[in-house]
Formats: C-alpha cells, sequence, structure tokens
C-alpha cells in the first residue's frame, strides 16, 4: 500500500512541477511600434492624416529582413493616420512619413525606441519638405 502512496505522491509532484516550468517559461513578446502622422492645422490643432506614405529607415549594413522590407515597402496610414509595425528585435530605427498635399510634398520623421514586450508609440508630424 506504501508503494502506490509514493507512486501516486511523485507523480503528484512530477506534474506539479512540469506545470511550473511550462507556465513560467513564456518567451517575450515581440517589440511593436505604432506610429501616427498628424498635420498641424491653425490653432496648434493635430489632424491626422490619410494615406501617408511610412517608410522606416533602418541603419545602413542591416541584415534584418523585415526592416529592409519595411524599408523598400513602405505602410500606407488608416484614416485615423495609423499604420503598425511588428519587429524581431528591440533597437532604435528612424522613421519618415510623407504625404503630397496639392503640389506639395510634406514630410516629417521620428525615432522609435523598440524593447521586448512594449509598444511603442510615436507621433510624426508633418511640414513642408525642403530637401
Amino acid at each position: 500500500m506504501k508503494k502506490y502512496v509514493t507512486i501516486i505522491l511523485l507523480a503528484v509532484m512530477l506534474f506539479a512541477v512540469s506545470g511550473i516550468i511550462n507556465t513560467s517559461c513564456k518567451p517575450p513578446e515581440k517589440p511593436k511600434a505604432v506610429i501616427y502622422v498628424v498635420e498641424v492645422k491653425e490653432g496648434n490643432v493635430e489632424w491626422p492624416v490619410n494615406l501617408a506614405s511610412v517608410r522606416l529607415m533602418p541603419p545602413d549594413g542591416t541584415s534584418q529582413p523585415d526592416l529592409i522590407e519595411y524599408n523598400q515597402k513602405p505602410k500606407l496610414t488608416d484614416p485615423n493616420g495609423k499604420v503598425s509595425y511588428d519587429f524581431k528585435y528591440e533597437g532604435i530605427i528612424k522613421v519618415r512619413a510623407e504625404k503630397m498635399v496639392g503640389s506639395i510634398n510634406m514630410c516629417g520623421e521620428g525615432v522609435l525606441i523598440l524593447k521586448e514586450g512594449e509598444t511603442y508609440q510615436e507621433v510624426v508630424k508633418l511640414s513642408v519638405c525642403y530637401n
């Protein structure tokens, strides 16, 4: 009888330990970024810019395929002026937004600071481009 009690206790302990290990070893969430593109109008009112082109500007020589793709294929903002990205790694990345308004090219820049398990929010304000 003691043998069966010992086996049952060992099995319960094994399940408890494996349950603790499985729940405590979750991989951290990947970094995310949400970018809002706005235009400042009269009275310093910020208006969301629909269909602005948002391009990430990774450091020269990067080999991360997702950063290269985000640079080569810009995303367009939604009607709320928002665009979001998911990343594999932490880092600091420059972002640039552009929009043609009539015959005027509007642009703005910002910086994303990416950390594991966090969503970074950046507001990019458009103004007339002079370059």
